[in-house]
């Protein structure tokens, strides 16, 4: 977990921009991340629904999280690049 100025606890790294972020899918829920098993997209991360794989209805919310980033602007990179390189 990591703490904003305010005290409050956050599990996004860099802050507590979670919107920004991790946006909201349709369904209202905040989007996750999941990895791409496919032969054109190996190990590509991605952000979707969360009901995805939860075996009911869901929004088919889908956004890879490079392009997510880019669009956030090099302020949200660095803490993610960081976290990517440490998974790897």
């Amino acid at each position: 977990m990591y703490k904003t100025r305010r005290g409050s606890s956050c599990a996004v790294l860099g802050g507590c921009s979670r919107v920004a972020i991790a946006p909201k899918c349709y369904c209202g829920v905040y989007a996750i991340m999941y990895k791409s098993r496919t032969t054109s997209n190996p190990n590509r991360v991605f952000l979707g629904c969360p009901l995805f794989k939860a075996k009911e209805p869901y929004c088919r919310y889908f956004v890879w999280m490079d392009e997510h980033l880019k669009k956030l602007g090099p302020w949200s990179l660095k803490p993610w690049v960081r976290w990517m390189k440490l998974r790897e």
